[in-house]
């Protein structure tokens, strides 16, 4: 751990308190605390509300009525980029979302659309995974250097 990195970290987190209410620090903490006692029947009543979610809300599941994910479809990117406006819930056609992007490395760039408090939780899964592997948030993990050749 570097000092620059404790510095970061701990103006990140009072930044977080002060301008956020702690979002992103309790979201931090029920990602490890769930990751500790993880339960089955919790794990499957979070997945049935999230089914009932997509039946309820959007187009492209609406015809499923089941809480079991087995009756789902397998859905791709491409399904889900020629389909989108399918995919996009009632409860977020009018609100103002963040983009989120990748790279396209499995060879189709993608966006995702999400709230706050998606994006919150998201912030908050990557410091918690992170942590989990031992690498605290806003500790340098990769330094690059592009030397040129430097034969004399």
């Amino acid at each position: 751990m570097s000092i620059g990195g404790y510095l970061r970290r701990q103006l990140f987190w009072f930044n977080d308190l002060l301008m956020n209410k702690g979002n992103v620090y309790y979201q931090y903490k029920d990602i490890l605390q769930l990751l500790g006692k993880e339960d089955e029947r919790n794990t499957n009543e979070a997945i049935c509300n999230i089914l009932r979610h997509a039946v309820s809300t959007t187009e492209f599941y609406r015809k499923f009525s089941e809480c079991t994910i087995n009756v789902f479809p397998i859905v791709n990117k491409g399904i889900y980029l020629e389909q989108f406006e399918k995919f996009v819930s009632s409860d977020y056609r009018n609100v103002s979302l963040h983009k989120q992007y990748t790279n396209g490395s499995t060879g189709i760039p993608f966006v995702s659309w999400q709230n706050k408090e998606k994006r919150e939780r998201v912030i908050a899964e990557l410091k918690a995974f992170n942590a989990i592997c031992g690498v605290p948030s806003h500790e340098r993990i990769v330094y690059l250097e592009a030397l040129a050749d430097r034969r004399t």
